[in-house]
């Protein structure tokens, strides 16, 4: 397993981006960019910045964990944003 570290904003609010390729990873903190104005909303591929109970506001995280048996994957993940240019910064173990 290899640590490394990813950056991804969204352009276009409403318009949800995948964090990333294909790429398998045990762990993963996504952490909503502290200079953000509005949430970030990290899901699966129908996530949506609809809902204004749930999403990140600036500098809040989530952390995810997959069992030994599975990984999860930075091209099934991804966020939407309440304003235009937020973003996201993630941490995760990846194969290399």
């Amino acid at each position: 397993m290899k640590f490394n570290r990813g950056k991804k904003a969204v352009t276009t609010a409403g318009t949800r981006v995948a964090l990333g390729t294909d790429q398998l990873v045990s762990a993963l903190v996504i952490k909503a960019e502290e200079g953000n104005t509005g949430k970030v909303f990290p899901g699966a591929s129908d996530v949506d910045n609809s809902d204004s109970e749930q999403g990140l506001n600036p500098g809040e995280s989530l952390s995810l964990d997959w069992p030994p048996s599975e990984m999860g994957n930075l091209a099934d993940i991804y966020i939407d944003a309440a304003t235009n240019g937020d973003g996201v910064v993630f941490w995760y173990l990846g194969r290399s």
